[in-house]
Order: structure tokens, then sequence, then C-alpha cells
């Protein structure tokens, strides 16, 4: 094969896999590679291993009650962790400390009559803040956590939502933050299991919870089994905030896999609904139903708010033009999240994408996961406000990461690359500005990013502006068993 054949060959590759956008992004502009070359941090300035925060002995500790707490959108507060525990090992008063209950947005919280244990600033909105008095000993301020209740308003979002708390004494030591996961449904919400109750499909379970009224945040289990499908979650009201959970929802499959068990596998998931969460499950192959539309799951406009974490995606066939997931190009997607996820065997293993730069996606959080075997492993067009954090990437035969017109605020930190292929920013016009953040990241070697040859640089391509950072990075690699 001549040389131009190669060429086209490679070009055609990377239109598919996403690095530009889906058309011909990548065909714009010079095709010209340039190093980055940051004069404030020279490329050859390591930066030590960043230690784990470790526990402080002296702090209080907060425990609160295990598990998701349901709670009916519109329906009287109840308490949300009567069984929490607070101890402090060496403070029997906590006066002048502080007590701080946050709930996440739609949700309320109201301070109990009793105990008294201070001055309580937030009662009935979504923040608590106590002022401790002299009566505040760790026992009080148990009783007091456990009356605290949770109410969601009218407005409040349907699907996962969290309250945290934290508690200081008086010397200034700080208990770690402590969460329950909150799951906000509508009063007719349905848990229903596959393979129980006349049930034989995901989809059969979708549908049953769409035909009933006020069933927002019902959830779905997928038991271990092989379903030959494509599960379809409409823009129907009631499928707002729906959870799809599968027997290994709380192991990860990302670059510090837990114990997984037998799967529960099925071919493709659209989602057109927010605040959907996939959890525990893994998607194989994915299914080609049109242009740009080859993924394992599929985001259509509807789907903000979207949430995969602990899936496999993974694909043994050609890449061909299969994503891993991939949402529609034109939606309004925002604030989706991907974590503890394998993504292995595709074109691309996720594929994020904004209408232009002038109209992005933003709010992505991507953490966790593992990039493996890809053509490309993600893929970032139009994007601002977006956080790619201690993930795995290797393996990939033409990028780790393709970004097109990334705007302000893209960082990627804490992440670890292997030499098999670089990240590259790409401008699509001369008005564009490519923006990231790429520093304390592992670059294979302990002398960071190459400065010449591909693997693995961080390139710039195309017409426009640019400010990547790459230095300080990572000297040894925070994911030594990936």
């Amino acid at each position: 094969m001549n040389s131009k054949l190669i060429y086209a060959a490679l070009v055609g590759t990377l239109l598919i896999a996403g690095c530009g956008n889906d058309e011909n992004e990548f065909n714009k502009g010079d095709r010209n590679n340039y190093p980055i070359v940051n004069p404030n941090n020279p490329p050859g300035q390591p930066q030590p291993q960043p230690q784990p925060p470790q526990p402080n002995p002296f702090a209080p500790v907060v425990v609160l009650d295990a598990g998701t707490f349901s709670s009916v959108r519109g329906n009287p507060g109840v308490t949300f962790a009567p069984g929490a525990t607070v101890t402090d090992s060496d403070t029997a008063i906590l006066q002048n400390g502080a007590l701080v209950i946050t709930a996440g947005n739609g949700l309320i919280l109201t301070s109990p009559g009793t105990p008294n244990i201070g001055n309580v600033v937030g009662s009935g909105t979504n923040s608590l803040n106590v002022a401790l008095n002299n009566d505040a000993t760790p026992a009080a301020i148990q009783q007091y956590l456990r009356a605290v209740t949770l109410a969601s308003s009218g407005t409040a979002g349907f699907g996962p939502n969290t309250v945290t708390v934290s508690l200081t004494d008086g010397t200034g030591q700080t208990s770690q933050t402590v969460t329950r996961n909150i799951n906000v449904v509508g009063v007719s919400s349905l848990n229903l299991t596959v393979g129980q109750g006349g049930i034989t499909t995901i989809q059969q379970a979708v549908d049953q919870i769409a035909a009933v009224t006020n069933a927002q945040g019902s959830t779905i289990t997928i038991p271990v089994g092989t379903f030959n499908e494509t599960v379809e979650v409409s823009n129907d009201p009631d499928l707002a905030g729906l959870r799809l959970l599968g027997p290994n929802a709380n192991n990860s499959a990302g670059v510090t896999p837990g114990t997984r068990g037998a799967e529960a596998t099925f071919n493709r998931l659209n989602v057109d609904a927010p605040n959907v969460t996939l959890s525990g499950v893994t998607i194989s192959q994915g299914v080609d139903s049109g242009v740009n539309e080859a993924a394992g799951v599929l985001l259509r406009g509807g789907a903000r708010n979207f949430t995969a974490s602990n899936n496999r995606f993974v694909r043994t066939g050609a890449a061909g033009a299969f994503r891993g997931l991939v949402n529609t190009i034109g939606t309004t997607n925002g604030n989706l999240t991907l974590q503890n996820n394998l993504f292995q065997g595709f074109a691309t293993g996720a594929f994020l994408q904004g209408t232009s730069s002038v109209t992005p996606l933003t709010a992505a959080r991507i953490s966790g996961n593992a990039f493996s075997g890809n053509n490309v492993g993600l893929s970032l067009d139009n994007v601002q406000d977006t956080q790619i954090t201690g993930n795995g990437f290797r393996n990939q035969t033409i990028e780790q990461i393709g970004l097109l017109n990334p705007g302000n605020t893209v960082i990627a930190s804490g992440n670890s690359f292997d030499t098999s292929s670089s990240l590259t920013v790409f401008t699509g016009t001369a008005g564009n500005t490519g923006s990231l953040d790429a520093r304390n990241n592992f670059f294979g070697t302990a002398s960071g990013p190459a400065t010449a040859g591909n693997n693995p640089r961080v390139n710039t391509n195309g017409p426009g502006t640019f400010n990547v950072q790459t230095s300080p990075f990572l000297t040894t690699n925070p994911f030594p068993g990936f």
C-alpha cells in the first residue's frame, strides 16, 4: 500500500473515532502537531506523587446510615439518619465547634426543637449550620442528627441526590465529611426485578413503570444473565430518575476494579429521560442504529444528569464506528457522570459532544474509569466545565484523549497515560481557543510528556489559539496495577 493510501486510512479512522467531530473537523486547519511548551513550568519539572490524606485521630467521627434513602417528592419530611453515630475520642463537649449538614438542590432540611445544641441557621433550606454550645456533647449531637428531617420539594429533580455531614469540635478538629445517598422518587415509584412478577425482559420492566403515573425515581434490578435486547428509556415523564441496577452496582469496573461477580449483560441502552442511572452491568458489543449512533449507550436530547457507574462497556468484534457511550450531536446534555467504568474495544470508548463552542456540553464529570484497547479512549468536542480525574488510559491505537475546542475549565488531573498514543487538542477555526489544564498527570514515564514523537505527547492541531498546561506532572503511576 502506498503512503497516500496509508495516510487516507488513518484520517478515516480518526473521523470515525471522534477526534474533532463526526464530520470533518479533523481536516480543518493545519495537520502539523506541535509540542506544548509552558515557559512558566519547563517540561522537565516533575511533580512529586501526592500522598493520600490520613485520618485525624483527634477529630470527631460521624457515621451515617448505610444504603440509599428514598425521599418521596412533595411528602412531609422524615429523618434521613435515624441510626447515625457521633463520637470524639478526646473532647467531651464540642462547644465553639460547628455541625454542618448540606443537602442537594431541591431538598429541605428541618432542625428538631430538641436537643438544644447551639444556634441553628438554615432550618427549612438545604443547608443547616449549628454553632455548638456547652450542651453539645457527642451524645447530644448524635441525638440531634438523628432527629433532623429531610423532605423533597415539589421542584426537586427525580433520581440521585445526596446529604453530607461534617462536624468540627471546639479545638478546630474537623471530621471527615460523610455522605448519605438520596433517591428522590414519585409517590407511585416502583421497585421491579427482571425475572419476577412475570417480567422477563428489561424493556418490559421499563414499560411497566412508564404506564404508572408519578412513578419517577423507580428502580429496576437486573439479575445475572444475558439479555439480547436494546432497552429504550423514552422521554415519558414517569421515567425521570429511573435506576437500572445490575448485580455489580457496588463494584467498580474502572481503573481500580472491585471484586465483581457474574454479570448482567445486554446489548444497548437508549436514554431520552433526565436523571437516569445505569450501574453494575455489562454493555456488550453495542448496536448500530444509524449514522453516528453505533453505540452501547446512546444519550438523546432529554438525557440530562445521566450517570453511568461501575459498568463494563466491552466490544470484542471489529471496532468499526462503534462507541461505548455517545450523546446525539445537537443535543444539550449536561451534568453527565461517568464513574468507575471500563471502556474496551471501541472506536471511541466514550464520546461527549456539544453542538458548538457557543453551545457546549457542560459539567461532565469523568472519574475512575479504565479506557483500554480502543482507537480513541475519550473524545470531547465543544465542552466546558469538564473534569477528567483519576482515570487510566492504555493501549489506545490513535489517541488517549481527543478534544475539539475545549473551553474554559476543562481539567485533566490525576490520570495515568501509557505511551501507546498522545493527547490532542484540536481547534476548528482561527477564532476557536483550545484550553486544557493537564497538570499533575502521569505520562507513562518519570520524565513526563515527550517533546518529540507521538508517545505520549500533548499535541495541538488546527488554526486556533491554544492554552494547554502539562507541567508539573506526576513521576510515578498512580495506578500501578492498571
